[in-house]
């Protein structure tokens, strides 16, 4: 389904874990995020871009490589693959690759295009790369830590930031490299929102929000008390519906917060 959309940007949401997917249009250039994550939801979003490419460049931004985040890709051969050096370099392509197929065999669901791991075509290897794909300029920042090969970027002619997997307002924050990275990345985030004007937030897991702020405050918030392992959890259910889902992901991240204090 669509959950928001504006003259430039469209973003579709999964029923699955409330991921999203977003379409940016521009005069020039057509951009893809994420593209996800059920057969007949990737089907509509490429059926949306082919009434609007034209003679338009697409492209393929992949937020990181959780195989959720590229499960579509191959919907798009034409695309031009934007992501990180660490995504390119990913030493574990098949097991990302047998992860769809694993999921495809569970739900016996079968794809009209091939499921691969993306080779990239740009590729982002450092904070603050600026690229002018069509008419808009796009910067790009690493954003280690939910995985160690993610990326978030900045629109400025939209004012439109795209976080990945990160200021969910459904999901608690998911560490699967390093809480101290998960941290950085989520000053980071803030320091360029609060140096640049954002009407528009878009995660890769719930709602697009203008109150960027609010999702800032609760991810620090979870990241400086997760070791108040006890306390912290009633809050955790009262704000999340889905949160017993989420406690082995809690449990994980705990591990990682006193593995970061260990290495201190």
């Amino acid at each position: 389904m669509i959950q928001f959309q504006n003259d430039f940007i469209t973003v579709f949401q999964s029923e699955l874990y409330a991921t999203t997917s977003t379409v940016i249009e521009s005069e020039e250039a057509i951009i893809v995020v994420d593209p996800n994550l059920l057969p007949s939801e990737v089907a509509k979003i490429k059926q949306f871009v082919n009434e609007r490419i034209q003679n338009k460049q697409l492209y393929l931004i992949l937020t990181h490589s959780d195989f959720d985040h590229i499960i579509g890709a191959g919907a798009f051969p034409e695309a031009k693959i934007i992501a990180t050096k660490t995504f390119e370099n990913q030493p574990h392509k098949q097991e990302i690759i047998d992860e769809i197929n694993h999921f495809d065999h569970m739900y016996y669901l079968t794809r009209p295009y091939p499921v691969i791991y993306p080779n990239v075509n740009l590729i982002i290897d450092n904070n603050g790369i600026n690229l002018q794909l069509g008419d808009l300029t796009y910067v790009f920042y690493l954003s280690p830590g939910h995985t160690n090969d993610g990326l978030f970027f900045y629109i400025k002619n939209l004012k439109t930031l795209v976080a990945g997997d990160y200021l969910s307002n459904i999901e608690i924050p998911f560490i699967t490299s390093s809480y101290t990275d998960y941290l950085n990345t989520v000053l980071l985030m803030e320091k360029v929102m609060d140096t640049n004007e954002v009407e528009l937030l878009i995660p890769g897991h719930g709602k697009a929000t203008q109150n960027y702020k609010e999702r800032i405050d609760f991810s620090l918030w979870y990241l400086e008390n997760i070791e108040k392992s006890v306390n912290i959890e009633r809050d955790l259910m009262e704000r999340f519906s889905f949160f017993e889902g989420m406690k082995e992901a809690h449990l994980t991240n705990l591990k990682f917060a006193k593995g970061s204090d260990e290495n201190n």
